[in-house]
């Protein structure tokens, strides 16, 4: 899933008023947002005692790339007694907040270009990584209906992605998908969108024993409040092999009396750990379903090398080697063991069952029905068009990946003169997009090898699903949004269909959501922006997977 968080940070320093009142403390981390217009803005703020003084930063959050905005240092602030004021320049103006500082609150008005509207922040508790496992888990609030939440860990080793590392909310009903934020007042909320810790959309409370173990939760949302009781699950750490890589994952199994059907999760693109499924898992195996997910290849505490030249082959052996472990617990139904992969895992899932007749099922979200190649030409064009370049500049950007793919294929014919083409076009502002090298070495003896070395590794990397899926006879669900940026969803579709018609298959669905994205989330068309909320695809796949496997009662 590609999803982009904008925070800007705004410098705050916040002077002492004398020894004449002393300021009550603000100190540490706050939530919040002002309201104008009916619209919230999101804050985050920090302030640290330094000096007899009080400093701090105030940063706005946005899932709007064209919102970031200059770091703007506080002006006019005065912390005296209860009270907190200062000002935001904001252009030619300013903004002036005042407000009033009580226990784990500050509430308060703001005045911008003469319009009035109110702030709010309150103070937050960071939950540390190592606390998470005294809420992560599913709980129960009705017959089939559960909410569950997981660690969700971004490393941010690739470039394209900011560093995350939080707890996270999933419900199976709705789709909502969120991040917490634990409120000083014990209780936790959830904002409206990811990225955006306020206003509060869901508030929960956890009810714990007398011996401190979480038990349940009093959940609400919409003015509707509910309890739920803890659902119980086992959760073991563990390990498996593919020849000389050490894959390390977690398998979350019911507590009841097996042996269970199971899941193996498959990752998509870029270098990924178990926690990029959140809290998926565990509405999986509250529904009766054991799931193993691990860290990729490479990744986290599973060894072997990473690389973004990764044939699907590999990547789909360590799914089968997934397989083969489940096969070995006695808690699992070695006749009820499938694959679920999204986006690259698109890709990956079918592959895997095309390898071992061990894998009785297939679910395939985001799934590519064109090459690795094309569908890098349909991604590149996407991110060309939704930053509004002309079609002259994204014909030329297509033509550069190309000429670079029949480089590959030919074996190195033609390398000089790809590398004379990325040199003439490395300056054009579409170029970043292009998915092309930013230069190349000449290819001369001295260089030879080590080119050839690198075209082998890249050829290798290429992947048609077409033949793969012509093999699949096991029960298949292939499920896509209709919006989607990076995948030709029904043209894939269609490719997809006829391959499993000559493969004989009798039982697949093949299912497009509609007004959703590649990672499956709601959003309205030509939304650059994206602001998600939840994910419409949650209930259909359990619902789908539920008819497909037996659970124990």
């Amino acid at each position: 899933m590609k999803t982009t968080i904008c925070i800007f940070a705004l410098a705050v320093l916040i002077g002492g008023c004398g020894e004449r009142c002393k300021a009550q403390s603000v100190e540490g981390d706050w939530v919040g947002g002002y309201q104008l217009n009916g619209e919230w803005t999101s804050l985050l703020a920090h302030f640290k005692s330094e000096q007899q003084a009080t400093k701090g930063t105030l940063e706005i959050e946005s899932f709007d790339e064209s919102k970031i905005k200059p770091s703007v240092e506080l002006k006019e602030l005065n912390l005296c007694g209860s009270r907190l004021r200062f000002e935001m320049p904001n252009g030619a103006t300013a903004i002036s907040f005042d407000g009033a500082v009580k226990s784990n609150r500050i509430d308060g008005k703001f005045v911008s270009e003469g319009k009035q509207g109110r702030f709010e922040l309150q103070r937050t508790i960071k939950i540390e990584p190592s606390e998470f496992h005294r809420y992560i888990g599913a709980y129960q609030l009705g017959p089939k209906e559960f909410i569950s939440f997981g660690r969700f860990q971004m490393p941010g080793s690739d470039g394209r992605w900011t560093a995350i590392d939080r707890l996270s909310y999933a419900d199976t009903i709705s789709g909502r998908n969120g991040w917490l934020v634990h409120l000083a007042s014990s209780e936790f909320i959830i904002g409206p969108a990811l990225g955006l810790d306020y206003p509060p959309d869901i508030s929960i409370n956890f009810i714990t024993d007398p011996s401190g173990e979480v038990t349940g939760l009093k959940w609400r949302h919409g003015g509707v409040e509910k309890t739920a009781t803890r659902v119980k699950l086992i959760e073991e750490d563990v390990k498996f092999s593919h020849g000389d890589v050490t894959l390390a994952g977690t398998l979350v199994m019911p507590a009841t009396k097996g042996p269970h059907p199971a899941l193996v999760l498959i990752h998509g693109s870029t270098p990924l750990v178990r926690y990029y499924f959140a809290a998926i898992p565990y509405n999986y195996a509250a529904n009766g379903v054991a799931v193993l997910f691990y860290d990729k290849r490479g990744c986290g505490q599973s060894t072997g090398k990473f690389s973004s030249s990764l044939p699907i082959e590999t990547l789909a052996a360590d799914a089968v080697a997934g397989v083969q472990y489940l096969k070995s617990r006695k808690e699992i139904r070695p006749d009820q063991i499938g694959v679920d992969g999204h986006s690259q895992g698109g890709w990956v899932a079918p592959a895997a069952a095309s390898m071992s007749k061990d894998i009785a099922f297939v679910m395939a979200g985001a799934a590519s029905g064109w090459s690795t190649e094309d569908n890098i030409v349909y991604e590149l064009d996407s991110d060309l068009r939704a930053n509004g370049f002309s079609e002259a500049d994204r014909a030329r950007a297509k033509a550069l990946y190309k000429q670079g793919t029949e480089v590959v294929i030919a074996g190195g014919e033609g390398w000089n003169k790809w590398r004379e083409e990325i040199n003439k076009a490395k300056n054009e502002k579409w170029f970043q997009w292009a998915r092309t090298p930013p230069s190349l070495i000449e290819m001369n003896e001295a260089n030879r090898s080590r080119i050839l070395d690198w075209i082998k590794r890249e050829h290798a990397s290429m992947f048609d699903p077409v033949p793969v899926w012509e093999k699949i006879t096991v029960p298949v669900l292939v499920y896509g949004g209709e919006l989607d940026r990076f995948v030709p969803t029904k043209e894939s579709a269609v490719i997809i269909d006829r391959a499993l018609k000559k493969s004989g298959n009798k039982d697949y669905t093949i299912k497009i959501f509609p007004g959703a994205n590649h990672g499956l989330w709601a959003v309205e068309p030509g939304d650059q922006a994206q602001r998600l909320n939840h994910q419409v695809h949650v209930k259909y796949l359990i619902d789908w997977l539920l008819r497909h496997v037996t659970v124990s009662s």
